[in-house]
């Protein structure tokens, strides 16, 4: 019984976000790598048994966001292809500069999605899981988080494996004139960029 009314109130929760306009009025700096780097330590416990981490983490790379949030894109992310390959095999994390991108790449090494499955992916309460941890909101929520940075995320490739989840946000870059950061992208209006610390 406990357990059904915490899934109720997660699903009130989640309704009521759905309602409701993300909006970030303060972000900040955020190194990429770092940020990336963070989640996987965070959910360590997930990629200890059977499975192989390779990173290609650009230092550099660095973004605007609110980093909570865009930590939560990540351990989504990372927890997605974790089920997808069953708890085994190889999860590479790339980050890296692409034109005026900032890009974090996930690729596992599950068994792919079918083209069905894949149009759908981002649909809200899609999922291919029936017990009592799929909800169907993780790849949706994280699309509307990534667009409120003014990016955008997309499942680039998905083959037996290798499926890759592709999240490009603007890069900044230090004005040095007045150590600001300097957008290469559009960013939720009305948010201020930070100074660089």
């Amino acid at each position: 019984i406990e357990a059904s009314v915490g899934r109720t109130q997660r699903v009130v929760t989640v309704l009521r976000l759905l309602k409701e306009e993300v909006r970030f009025t303060r972000m900040e700096p955020l190194g990429l790598a770092q940020s990336v780097q963070a989640a996987l330590g965070q959910n360590s416990h997930l990629l200890r048994h059977g499975l192989d981490v390779e990173t290609v983490l650009d230092p550099a790379v660095q973004t605007l966001a609110e980093p909570d949030e865009l930590g939560q894109v990540w351990t989504n992310l990372i927890l997605n292809a974790v089920q997808a390959m069953g708890h085994q095999g190889r999860l590479r994390v790339e980050v890296v500069q692409e034109g005026p991108h900032a890009v974090a790449r996930f690729t596992d090494s599950g068994p792919g999605m079918q083209p069905d499955v894949l149009s759908r992916a981002f649909e809200p309460f899609f999922t291919t899981r029936h017990d009592q941890a799929g909800s169907g909101l993780g790849l949706y929520l994280c699309r509307r988080v990534v667009e409120q940075h003014g990016g955008s995320i997309e499942i680039t490739a998905s083959t037996p494996g290798a499926t890759t989840v592709e999240v490009r946000l603007p890069l900044f870059a230090i004005d040095p004139h007045n150590e600001t950061l300097l957008p290469s992208g559009n960013v939720e209006a009305g948010a201020e960029p930070a100074q660089a610390r």
